[in-house]
């Protein structure tokens, strides 16, 4: 059984694919059995394929028997350089009513002052769509449809986190055996991570437990040998608040493994990361949750097969859950077979919720390498993804691409 991809919303943004059986959409780019996608809005965009039996549509560019595919809008958008109109703006004054409205208006009209309400100084005035996300289908005229698959996502809308003055500091020194547990950090008294020395003791010190809970106090920029929190065997568990505050230059994932912890109102800017592993901005592989993520002129790039990439989270498990995530003039980007890339996950067994991409891109050009900005590959939801001024696009063979999703 696939995902399901609800509440998408693309305004000047391009899914492009050049493989061969490459499929192209703005819900999602191929729509498996099993798989749903719901409520697409198209609004001055485009699709385009270029490859032998590759398939463009707006809520999806293929579907196979028993995959769903409903409710879908086009405004003066274009598949394969055909006009497509199944909307109306002035019959609809709310068509972007589902989308992020710190970017867009309810009819769709992008904000000019956006750059400024995506400031986190300002996020709290312009908060991410409904507190709750409900994404059942109820079609009426589905496009080949089975019964549509209902869930009801809740996510909490927040906002993503606030500047302050950065704070520069020297790296730690690493410690080889991750410290599981202390009595240093309760709840009722978090660990302070004043600077990048403080950060890089994260399960390399004994007052530094993985199960801890952490406040950031100042924005911090740290060194380009930054390693990564935890790791599969032995994950961070604890909390990390941001308290708004900004991490620049990292060089790997924040946290390697989130497992049951979570990670929240955190800001990162200014990093380059190159892999050739899964890789994600907050967290390698999330089986935990993260939420209120903003990332400003960030670049990741992964180059071995089976590297998924995203800004969440490369993978984000069955237990995992990413909202509420915000990217700015950034990119994703893998090279690998089967190396999938999106904004929410690359890969997404969980659940993402509430994804915006504004001026990024995510791109692949692996085989089977499947792009989007809610998600690469998603089995699990996705829901509630806006792009403005965004491209996803896929170059390898199979690798399809999408908005909400690559594959579906």
């Amino acid at each position: 059984v696939r995902g399901t991809v609800a509440n998408t919303t693309a305004v000047n943004s391009r899914v492009k694919t050049s493989g061969k059986d490459a499929h192209a959409g703005i819900g999602g780019g191929a729509v498996y059995p099993g798989g749903t996608v719901a409520h697409t809005t198209a609004v001055n965009s485009r699709v385009k394929t270029s490859g032998k039996d590759a398939h463009a549509g707006i809520g999806r560019g293929a579907v196979l028997d028993g995959g769903t595919v409903a409710h879908t809008t086009a405004l003066n958008s274009y598949v394969n350089d055909i006009l497509e109109n199944s909307g109306s703006i002035s019959n609809d004054q709310l068509l972007c009513q589902k989308a992020d409205l710190r970017v867009l208006t309810a009819n769709c009209s992008s904000r000019t002052e956006f750059l400024d309400a995506l400031d986190f100084s300002n996020s709290n005035a312009c908060p991410v769509n409904a507190a709750t996300v409900s994404t059942g289908v109820t079609a009426s005229t589905p496009t080949t449809a089975s019964t549509a698959a209902k869930e009801s996502t809740p996510t909490t809308a927040s906002t993503a986190a606030k500047e302050s003055t950065p704070t520069t500091a020297s790296t730690a020194a690493k410690e080889s055996t991750p410290t599981i547990a202390s009595t240093a950090a309760t709840a009722s008294t978090p660990i302070k991570i004043n600077d990048a020395e403080d950060l890089a003791k994260i399960g390399r010190h004994p007052d530094y437990p993985l199960d801890g809970t952490y406040k950031q106090t100042a924005n911090i920029v740290v060194t380009k040998d930054y390693q990564s929190i935890g790791n599969d065997t032995h994950p961070f568990t604890g909390e990390y608040d941001g308290q708004r505050r900004t991490i620049s230059g990292l060089s790997d994932c924040l946290v390697d493994t989130l497992k049951q912890g979570n990670i929240s109102r955190l800001g990162f800017t200014d990093t380059h990361i190159n892999s050739t592993k899964t890789t994600g901005l907050a967290a390698c592989t999330a089986n935990g949750t993260v939420s209120d993520i903003r990332a400003e002129n960030v670049h990741i790039s992964t180059s071995g097969d089976n590297a998924y990439a995203g800004i969440g989270a490369g993978l984000v498990g069955g237990g995992g859950m990413v909202t509420n995530t915000t990217v700015v003039n950034s990119t994703v980007e893998t090279s690998g077979e089967n190396a999938h890339a999106g904004i929410g996950g690359g890969v997404v067994f969980g659940t993402v919720a509430n994804s915006t991409a504004v001026n990024s891109t995510v791109e692949t050009s692996g085989t089977l390498a499947h792009a989007g900005i809610g998600g690469g590959d998603v089995s699990g939801t996705v829901a509630n993804t806006t792009a403005v001024n965004s491209t996803v696009e896929t170059s390898g063979t199979l690798a399809h691409a999408g908005i909400g999703g690559g594959i579906v």
